[in-house]
């Protein structure tokens, strides 16, 4: 790469993924519906804020958060909409409708509430009030806290900002957070955000294989996880039949118990990889 090619990488990513936001809002407001459209929104989303998450690590005197808080209404309501159109997906496997008419007959379950309808009702609220002209601001912030610096200043201060995303996690074990699963779950994702983040301006940036492999686990795992817990929630409000609501409430927590356990097996690798191998875990090189 030549001189300044990672600020320029790095600021075609923010505005890939801020017309990203906008193009699946305006296509929402507009009558989509389409499960891809509400999964695309939410991984812009999340890129956009490691991406702000990673200059901030690079310089501590970087601000910009205030504009990116303001689109959290948004990532919410799309992540509700997700969850939605997820975890009726998983109860509609373990359970049949409550009245199917005849046993020896398929049919099409209905979703527990709150269902589907009511999640996009508010996220159309939610997303012609909020305001995405707040990204070109914090665009302009994080150009003006690369500008001065090239590739070869660069890389280390990106080397760091993950190494310190990392060390968070292998701290979380000894925090007050450390039986907290969702909270684990929140730093493996920003990680795996920013890995790509950071690969994407420095292809040349080797990362720990073992690492890598460990981490992408735990935070799949983990999401996994998440979405079961969210469809037990759901399924406290499900009116229909007892009987198979019980089983398919045994099924999610037996799929979850068995998720955790690999969750936490995994991040124990994760975090003995960190703490044992740690000089060796990221090297951009040369720019």
């Amino acid at each position: 790469m030549s001189a300044d090619q990672a600020a320029v990488a790095l600021l075609r990513m923010f505005d890939n993924s801020s017309e990203i936001v906008e193009r699946t809002r305006q296509a929402i407001l507009a009558g989509e519906r389409s499960e891809e459209l509400f999964h695309e929104l939410r991984v812009a989303l999340k890129r956009l804020r490691s991406l702000y998450e990673v200059v901030a690590r690079m310089d501590p005197g970087f601000s910009g958060g205030k504009r990116l808080r303001r689109l959290r209404p948004l990532f919410r309501a799309a992540g509700r909409v997700r969850d939605r159109q997820l975890h009726n997906k998983r109860l509609q496997g373990l359970m049949p409708p409550p009245d199917s008419g005849s046993s020896s007959e398929p049919s099409v379950p209905a979703p527990p509430p709150p269902d589907e309808v009511a999640a996009v009702e508010r996220f159309v609220d939610v997303a012609a009030k909020s305001d995405t002209t707040n990204l070109f601001a914090l665009r302009n912030r994080i150009e003006t806290a690369l500008s001065p610096l090239s590739d070869k200043a660069m890389a280390p201060l990106i080397a760091r900002a993950w190494m310190t995303m990392l060390d968070d996690i292998a701290g979380w074990e000894r925090g007050e957070d450390r039986t907290d699963l969702h909270s684990l779950r929140i730093l493996a994702k920003r990680a795996h955000h920013a890995r790509f983040l950071i690969q994407s301006m420095f292809p040349q940036a080797r990362v720990d294989q073992a690492a890598e492999r460990h981490l992408d686990l735990v935070q799949k795992l983990l999401g996994t996880w998440h979405d079961d817990e969210v469809a037990l929630e759901h399924l406290q409000s499900w009116t229909g039949n007892s009987v198979t609501a019980d089983r398919a409430r045994r099924e999610l927590e037996r799929a979850k118990t068995r998720l955790a356990t690999s969750a936490m097996n995994e991040y124990r690798r994760l975090r003995t990889r960190i703490l044992r191998n740690r000089r060796a875990l990221i090297s951009i090189g040369r720019a």
